[in-house]
């Protein structure tokens, strides 16, 4: 059962939001707001340009698309222009507002805009990367300088909490640990069909998600099935190509190459009964610090998880049994596949109880309590 918070209202939000899963935090903001305005930013893996949404008593009012050149620096010097657009355009100078921001990027030049709109900063860091490249140490010092200058700074995982601050903050509204959300009323019951197993891989495809490793779990195992729902690098679509083909697995794969969103997505998932994430478990891996996406998205889609122990987020799969934390080999994967579909119901039933306590509505109320002082 969802433990009800009361939910209060927000005058002005403006956010940075994505077509991917994103934790339904806009959701909760356009519900619980009288205005909000929220600035999408796309891909350039595909075609589409980026966005804004403007939400006025939780219904939408207007959308205007944006011009979204692919070459990088080009991008982001108009989505500069466009964010400091944003701001003198749809709020006044007496309106007091949050802007809640994933990227340090949009913090340039924070305290001259500061001089003209009453904006108050929430830094969602939601990433953090260790490698030692150029433009990851650069990202990096971005994230520490802003982190210590923003007033509201939040955590996706309790790991970057820890490296910004030397130690967990748990308690401090300034400063606390805010992870994804999830919708729990969007939910599927029982296996689609007593003989075959469908495994569902859902994002980005990068090379530290085990492809090889869960391509091999299902050349060896007759009656399991695929549906890879996402894209990733020419060089590794090739590469799941040329394994899919030399193994004959056309039939068992599906694999359109694409993001699919909405009913779409819905409609796919819909037919898959576990959902998997095989990542590398390595520190260097960024889902080290992240809350993976994908795994709450399986879990909202009520399919029990197989997942590596990589993640904070594997924790809560485990305490729930909401599925199975396992090692990086065939033998490990094929045991929690027959394990879950020989106790299919009991999984189902820990995967409410791991949407319950996301609960988006409930978790959000809480977390972000700290901005109620300006109701």
């Amino acid at each position: 059962m969802v433990k009800k918070q009361k939910q209060y209202r927000f005058k002005s939000i403006f956010t940075l939001a994505t077509l991917q899963f994103s934790g339904h935090f806009l959701e909760y903001f356009v519900q619980n707001s009288d205005k909000v305005v929220a600035f999408y930013l796309l891909s350039r893996l595909g075609n589409d340009k980026n966005f804004i949404e403007i939400y006025e008593k939780g219904k939408l009012v207007k959308k205007i698309y944006l011009f979204s050149p692919k070459n990088l620096l080009l991008r982001y010097f108009f989505l500069y222009i466009q964010y400091i657009w944003m701001l003198f355009t749809f709020f006044s100078p007496k309106e007091e507002f949050f802007f809640v921001n994933f990227n340090p990027f949009f913090f340039m030049g924070s305290s001259i805009v500061r001089l003209f709109r009453k904006v108050e900063y929430v830094y969602w860091i939601g990433d953090y990367w260790v490698m030692d490249s150029w433009i990851i140490k650069m990202y990096r010092s971005a994230i520490f300088f802003y982190h210590k200058r923003i007033p509201y700074t939040l955590y996706l995982t309790n790991r970057i909490n820890k490296v910004m601050n030397k130690g967990t903050i748990r308690s401090d509204n300034r400063k606390k640990t805010v992870m994804w959300g999830v919708d729990s009323s969007i939910y599927t019951y029982g296996m689609h069909e007593k003989n075959t197993i469908t495994l569902c891989f859902i994002g980005v495809l990068v090379e530290t998600q085990g492809f090889e490793l869960l391509l091999s779990v299902v050349k060896q195992s007759p009656n399991i099935r695929l549906k890879i729902i996402g894209k990733g690098s020419l060089v590794l679509v090739n590469k799941i190509n040329d394994i899919l083909k030399k193994d004959m697995l056309d039939t068992k794969v599906y694999f359109p190459n694409r993001f699919l969103y909405g009913n779409e997505l819905k409609d796919i998932v819909n037919t898959c009964d576990i959902g998997i994430a095989l990542y590398t478990v390595d520190r260097n891996n960024v889902t080290y610090f992240a809350d993976p996406a994908k795994i709450k998205q399986y879990a909202e889609f009520g399919l029990p998880v197989i997942m590596t122990n990589v993640s904070e987020i594997a924790s809560y799969i485990s305490k729930y049994r909401a599925g199975i934390v396992v090692n990086s080999n065939r033998t490990s994967v094929q045991k929690a596949i027959v394990d879950i579909k020989k106790n299919y119901n009991l999984y189902k039933k820990g995967v409410q109880a791991f949407n319950n306590h996301f609960n988006y509505q409930s978790y959000y109320a809480s977390a972000f309590s700290f901005m109620r002082k300006r109701l």
